[in-house]
């Protein structure tokens, strides 16, 4: 009888060994702030990534190594700023470090390795009497080590008229080779602008010492209803061979281009005569101590313009970057019909093209000059600009405020309006992520328009896990005051660790309307956490638009688990990463230059020809990206939240952000 015994008291002890390993592992390690800040820094607000999120639908996070998809209506199509293969990252604030129930008995995590998704999406909207759109979206992808990994993506849209594939995309990569197939990512060369995205194909060859070989084909894809893709481009490109003090690369391109129709009610661009061509491409980068030096050379033969004729492009970038100052100066020239690729056709050359950035920062990092130039002349006159941009920004004493003023000068063809942009903005953000900012900003030129608008922006939390923010504006156009508007958004955690709700109402009042107050926008969401690092979303939002009211319903799963190698080693070491902004216009999706983007209001960068921002070795934890409205062209404004919230988390490579902007629309009663 004592070998039973025994063996029961064993069974009894094993059982209640598993059980407290299982309730050591689901025990929260840290408070709800806590989590969301990450391992290091500062905690973060408990709701700082679903309050961006909530905020915005256009700065969300998405796909690793280029722009996210797009969170507005999928009528826009989603422009890449980088190759290779991506892995969805979807960021959820109630992340914890130690997933695994082994754990809690002292296993070491080991190494982050890969990770593996799937997300599905859908989105209706109900607007006026039988109008409506249907956005869904799935996604699923696996990357397991630096060279192994696949992934699917599609997007579709649907209205009572007519259904649309909007994106379909399938990538691996396998050791040295790595392709792809439907709508893939542009491959560049050296520093020109280029194509954003084809429907098409890629195939790349990894080659010794860094370098790789790349083929790419395809059409330019159009997302407007009746309108058939008309440009074609196919390429062979050879990157990063080396040479002394640097790499060097070629490429040969081939074009084409049918006869461009346009849709009813829409003009035909000048620039669309049938016609085809090719080039030859060369790019080299240099670096040497007193900066790094790039040039990039196309020699092209078409007959885009009506004609046979040889064309070329000459670009040469220098880049020098220290501690307290970094200096880019950019110089492009391009003879008579030269052509290069935009972000989503083959667009006319600048004849002359500079551009200049400073930073030069002091203080210990406290303070801060910036000034931007840009003076372009196209083959036309429509084409000319000049542009000047210069500002101060730094922290005020040894407190945590922080202040800024920025002046703008900025003159385009055809209009040639000295347009003047001067702006005034203070803030503070606390450690726990309160925070408190005001902008007074003055846009005036030499056609009369003088218009002053104030944005204020605050957020507390005055409980745990709830969060509370206000954002007042009010314009006024020729010293009169014009509009008025307020948005209030709170957020507050549910019975549960892992369910959150939030909530938002926009009021407006117009002298247009007779500053009759209109609720604009109200917003419901709820968001889920399964489990530690799965998340659901349901959200519905009401809203106008030039007086139609629209109805939008969305509900979303996104799930994602990370890989681990064996614990040999940890991730103590990767601290820091790189953020990666894009700025693009809601209609098309194309990438916007020259935009201004804040991180803490104390880093500023501004986009590429492509829409994209980066800010390199962004310590852990929580920051505030913003975006400059006085940088914006005339007439645009940011749709959604000018701010958003992310987490940097050690080990784990921060999610991309995009703003999406557009022309505003004034509602006019008679």
């Amino acid at each position: 009888m004592a070998v039973p015994s025994r063996t029961d008291a064993r069974g009894r002890a094993a059982l209640i060994l598993a059980l407290a390993a299982l309730l050591a592992a689901s025990r929260p390690s840290a408070s709800p702030a806590a989590a969301a800040g990450g391992a290091d820094g500062p905690p973060a607000p408990a709701d700082s990534t679903l309050l961006a999120q909530a905020e915005s639908g256009t700065a969300s996070a998405g796909v690793r190594g280029g722009p996210p998809p797009p969170a507005a209506p999928a009528g826009a199509a989603t422009g890449e700023a980088s190759t290779g293969f991506t892995v969805r990252r979807i960021v959820n604030p109630s992340y914890r470090a130690l997933t695994a129930p082994l754990a809690s008995v002292g296993r070491p995590l080991g190494t982050l390795i890969g990770s593996q998704y799937a997300r599905a999406q859908i989105t209706r909207r109900l607007s006026g009497p039988g109008g409506g759109s249907l956005d869904w979206e799935l996604a699923a992808g696996r990357q397991q080590g630096a060279r192994s990994g696949l992934e699917v993506w599609a997007q579709g849209y649907s209205t009572p008229e007519f259904d649309q594939l909007r994106m379909l995309r399938v990538s691996s990569l396998q050791g040295p080779v790595e392709w792809s197939l439907g709508d893939v990512a542009s491959q560049p060369i050296g520093t020109l602008p280029w194509i954003q995205r084809l429907r098409g194909g890629s195939l790349i060859h990894a080659l010794p010492r860094g370098s790789d070989w790349r083929l790419l084909g395809g059409v330019v894809p159009t997302l407007s209803h009746g309108v058939t893709p008309n440009t074609a481009l196919a390429s062979f490109l050879v990157e990063g061979l080396p040479m002394e003090g640097g790499a060097f690369a070629w490429g040969l391109m081939g074009f084409g281009r049918r006869a461009a129709t346009a849709p009813p009610g829409f003009a035909v661009d000048p620039d669309s005569l049938a016609g085809g061509g090719g080039a030859a491409l060369y790019s080299a980068h240099v670096a040497a101590p007193v900066g790094d030096v790039s040039t990039t050379f196309m020699a092209q033969l078409h007959d885009l313009s009506g004609h046979l004729a040889p064309a070329g492009v000459e670009a040469i970038d220098w880049l020098f970057r220290r501690r307290t100052v970094m200096i880019a100066i950019r110089d492009q020239v391009g003879t008579s019909d030269a052509r290069q690729p935009g972000t989503d056709r083959l667009s006319v050359a600048p004849a002359h093209d500079g551009r200049l950035n400073a930073q030069l920062r002091t203080g210990d990092g406290r303070a801060e000059l910036h000034v931007a130039g840009l003076a372009s002349s196209g083959q036309t006159s429509d084409l000319a600009a000049r542009q000047v941009q210069a500002g101060l920004s730094g922290n005020l004493g040894t407190s945590g405020w922080y202040a800024g003023y920025d002046f703008t000068w900025d003159r385009r063809a055809p209009v040639l309006a000295d347009e003047r942009r001067m702006a005034l903005q203070t803030g503070r953000v606390s450690p726990h992520g309160n925070s408190v900012l005001m902008r007074v900003e003055r846009d005036a030129d030499n056609l009369g328009r003088d218009q002053i608008q104030f944005t204020g922006e605050t957020a507390v939390t005055p409980a745990a896990g709830v969060r509370l923010a206000l954002e007042p504006r009010a314009e006024w156009q020729t010293q009169r005051f014009d509009r008025g508007m307020c948005s209030a958004r709170v957020g507050w955690p549910l019975p549960g660790r892992a369910t959150r709700m939030n909530a938002s109402v926009t009021v407006t009042a117009e002298r247009a309307a007779g500053f009759r107050g209109e609720l604009a926008e109200a917003t419901l969401s709820l968001s889920i956490a399964p489990r530690p690092r799965d998340r659901a979303l349901v959200e519905a939002r009401r809203y106008e638009e030039s007086g139609v009211r629209t109805m939008e319903y969305a509900a979303g799963y996104d799930l994602q688990s990370d890989l681990y190698s064996s614990p040999a080693s940890t991730l103590a070491d990767q601290r820091n990463g790189t953020l990666v902004v894009t700025v693009a216009r809601s209609d098309s999706s194309s990438g916007v230059p020259d935009v201004l983007v804040s991180l803490d209001g104390k880093d500023f960068r501004f986009t590429d020809s492509e829409g994209v921002a980066r800010f390199t070795d962004a310590p852990a934890g929580s920051h505030v990206l913003s975006i400059v409205e006085r940088s914006l062209p005339a007439n645009y404004k940011v749709v959604g939240s000018t701010t958003v919230f992310i987490t940097i988390e050690r080990g784990r490579t921060p999610e991309p952000v995009r703003f999406e902007i557009g022309r505003p629309v004034r509602k006019v009663s008679f």
